[in-house]
């Protein structure tokens, strides 16, 4: 049912049309040395896959989103919706395929990590998609280079139509090939997208048609993040647009006819309105002009709504649910909450009265008498209660302190301390430290809560917490640590991050997504970039290493070291003793190695030592990981068994063997020995064990297509504690070997084969 929600909010743009649309998302907040991180370009992809969702007819199962991608990983991300593409097509239905990027790039392609996707590449994935449509949203410094003039044409705007039977691509970017494309903190995303977002919720619909064609999209986008970069000290960006379409109409992007939730402003309401969300995201930010009406089309929630007018702001929080359509009106906005600044950084408009010194007991029992929880205090010492309007300096209580308004300095009380205001700068100390806005400082307490923008660090012996917003600095506390948008430190037994971005230390690490290091007992990351180190890593999706006992993950790019290593998708190495994957491009090391993908062989051989060897090879390119297992059950002195690996480089052919390769394995004897301890006593099995190390050069052909012969020669190193009892049964025959003293010899190897090729 849930996937049904979105199609049917778009009834009208996908029964018109019958035309199913595909989105790829990609962020990229690393862009490689000397680039500077970003930190909004994966809100800004949720964001505009939101927006899509709820406003443009896309199916979640229709969705691929990509953090920190690489250029492999980017690509087999528009491969995959091709796919997809082709099985709508085969059911007669229009397609269009939308791809949005956020991150670093530069006049010759995207900034990928250390990697560079060209724009020429891009445009052909996206061309390959065959796709009746196809659109990309470039959000990046100097992503107008996707737009110089390689097979596609400029053409003029071009009007609103029905028809809907465009074909071609169309490429949107946020800046031209010799801008910069910008961060907003206070926006906390880009300008560009941000802009991008709120036309398409409706703020673009010049026609007031319900709505919003691609070229109401640019023209708005255009507009405002021209109007907001123009006094910016980074510099003017002017958005850039490239259409290669043929055909009549234009491209509707959303759909406002049937959003799940609507907020109508007003025809004579004139100022700036901001929506954010529970998290402190901007969801829509628009200025609205006296004589016109506007809607946008928003999902159901809770909103904080801020609207700027002349003289002044004003700030609401309401529930919108599915279906509602709520008119906003000056009637409705006189009777909002009035704001001194929309900042609370911010000097604004100051009507609050100030007393230098308050000392009492307790409210009222104090200097400022009934009048103090409504003042401005710079000082103020109480016995039992502290109570204040706001706090500039210092407020001291015996038992607990509390701010109703701002606090600009310190609260410090053997209870609790209380900021009921809009932000916190200094800090607060006691047993329980509590702030419901901003805070830009420390808190020390036994419990910490900042609610939204904490920057600074929070101790506690038990449970720190920073609500949904922006988190940089450190959390340490001996047991509990929470922080929605993390950058820094958690140190704790357990931790919680929503998006992290440095180290996570303790004895459970969890987040939606990091980039930095995990270090616990058991570390869980929705998205992880960097390294994941403990007993149990789990990862939705890996970019780095994961180092523990068993390393588990649906996506891995990197190295996974383990005991037990398991991801479904493999991008790189496994190491360790059991070592699967379902898809690889990639090899996997160790004892035992399974890939679904990746091409299978086994070897049936014997060297000069006469024990029977059965080897498991794994090719990836040129490369292979080669398990092996010998026994030989013949032997005079009991049983022989062994076990190794080997890693090695091969020729890929389908005709000739030829490789080489490195590996050890452990020779096993098992021997009945009596131990005299008391008269009777029964036999026990002593184990004898031998080290053979191997280098191997072999060379054969495919006699049929799965069945090839090798011979091959090497070098054989034996080493081992006790030569006179372990020689015996592992020795060459034939051969000569040179003794090196202390139980270890040496000597040249010979050996012959067959390959079964279980596996293309």
């Amino acid at each position: 049912m849930k996937r049904l929600i979105p199609l049917f909010l778009c009834l009208p743009l996908v029964a018109q049309a019958a035309t199913q649309r595909f989105l790829l998302l990609a962020s990229a907040n690393d862009g490689g040395p000397g680039k500077v991180p970003l930190r909004y370009s994966q809100s800004d992809a949720r964001g505009f896959g939101k927006v899509l969702a709820t406003l443009g007819g896309v199916d979640s199962s229709d969705m691929i989103i990509l953090h920190e991608p690489d250029s492999s990983g980017l690509l087999a991300g528009l491969h995959t919706l091709s796919g997809r593409i082709a099985t709508a097509r085969a059911k007669g239905l229009r397609t269009e395929v939308v791809f949005y990027y956020s991150g670093h790039a530069d006049e010759n392609g995207l900034m990928l990590g250390r990697e560079r996707l060209e724009y020429r590449r891009l445009r052909q994935a996206m061309d390959s998609t065959d796709s009746d449509v196809r659109l990309g949203v470039l959000d990046a410094c100097a992503s107008g280079g996707a737009l110089r003039a390689k097979g596609g044409v400029r053409r003029p705007a071009f009007l609103t139509d029905e028809s809907q039977d465009l074909r071609g691509r169309a490429l949107l970017t946020s800046s031209t090939a010799l801008e910069n494309s910008h961060e907003s903190d206070s926006l906390g995303g880009s300008f560009f997208t941000q802009a991008l977002l709120t036309g398409l919720r409706g703020a673009a619909d010049a026609d007031r048609d319900g709505k919003v064609t691609l070229n109401e999209a640019y023209r708005f986008a255009y507009q405002e993040t021209l109007r907001r970069t123009q006094e910016s000290r980074a510099g003017r960006q002017h958005p850039s647009v490239d259409m290669d379409l043929s055909g009549a109409g234009d491209v509707v992007l959303t759909d406002l006819r049937n959003p799940s939730a609507r907020l109508v402003l007003d025809s004579t309401l004139s100022g700036r309105l901001s929506v954010r969300d529970t998290g402190n995201t901007l969801v829509a930010e628009v200025q609205k002009w006296p004589g016109a009406g506007l809607e946008l089309g928003l999902e159901p929630g809770r909103y904080r709504l801020t609207f700027a007018g002349r003289e002044e702001s004003r700030e609401t929080s309401l529930s919108l649910e599915l279906g509602q359509e709520l008119s906003i009106s000056d009637s409705l906005v006189n009777r909002w909450d009035t704001l001194a600044t929309a900042n609370p950084f911010a000097p604004g408009r100051d009507t609050t009265r100030t007393i230098a010194v308050n000392i009492g007991l307790m409210p009222p029992m104090d200097m400022a008498g009934e009048d103090g929880p409504k003042l401005r205090q710079s000082f103020a010492l109480e016995l039992a209660l502290a109570e204040a309007g706001e706090i500039q300096g210092w407020q001291i209580a015996g038992g607990m302190a509390t701010s109703h308004g701002r606090v600009r300095g310190a609260q410090i009380a053997g209870g609790a301390v209380i900021a009921d205001g809009d932000s916190v700068i200094g800090a607060q100390a006691s047993m329980v430290t509590i702030s419901k806005g901003a805070v830009r400082g420390a808190q020390f307490g036994l419990v910490t809560v900042a609610r939204t923008g904490l920057r600074g660090a929070q101790l506690s012996n038990f449970g720190n917490i920073s609500g949904r917003g922006d988190f940089l600095g450190a959390q340490m506390s001996s047991v509990f640590n929470m922080a929605d948008h993390g950058s820094g430190l958690q140190a704790a037994p357990g931790n919680w991050g929503g998006n992290w971005k440095g180290l996570q230390a303790g004895i459970l690490n969890g987040a939606v997504s990091t980039s930095g290091a995990q270090v616990g007992l058991v570390n869980l990351s929705g998205f992880a970039t960097g390294a994941q180190v403990g007993l149990v890593n789990l990862a939705h999706r890996s970019i780095g290493a994961g180092v523990g006992l068993v390393n588990l993950s649906r996506s891995q790019t990197g190295s996974q070291v383990g005991l037990v290593n398991l991801t479904d998708t493999l991008e790189g190495v496994q190491f360790g003793m059991v070592n699967l994957s379902r898809s690889a491009n990639g090899l996997p090391i160790g004892l035992v190695n399974w890939s679904s993908s990746l091409p299978w062989h086994t070897d049936v051989w014997m060297d000069e030592t006469g024990i029977p060897t059965v080897s498991s090879l794994w090719e990836w390119k040129w490369f292979h990981s080669q398990t092996d297992i010998s026994s030989d059950m013949g032997r005079r002195y009991k049983p022989v068994f062994g076990y190794g690996s080997a890693l090695g480089v091969q020729l890929p052919s389908d005709r000739w063997i030829l490789s080489t390769d490195l590996g050890s394995m452990t020779i096993t004897r098992g021997d009945e020995h009596r131990v005299q301890v008391l008269k009777g006593e029964p036999a026990q099995w002593q184990y004898y064990t031998n080290t053979m190390v191997r280098a191997r050069v072999l060379a054969g052909v495919w006699a049929l297509p799965r069945l090839g012969i090798f011979l091959g020669t090497g070098w054989t190193l034996l080493a081992t504690g006790d030569a006179e009892s372990n020689t015996s049964y592992v020795a060459p025959r034939g051969v000569a070997s040179t003794s090196l003293g202390d139980g270890a010899s040496t000597w040249p190897s010979l050996f012959a084969g067959v390959r079964l090729k279980l596996r293309r």
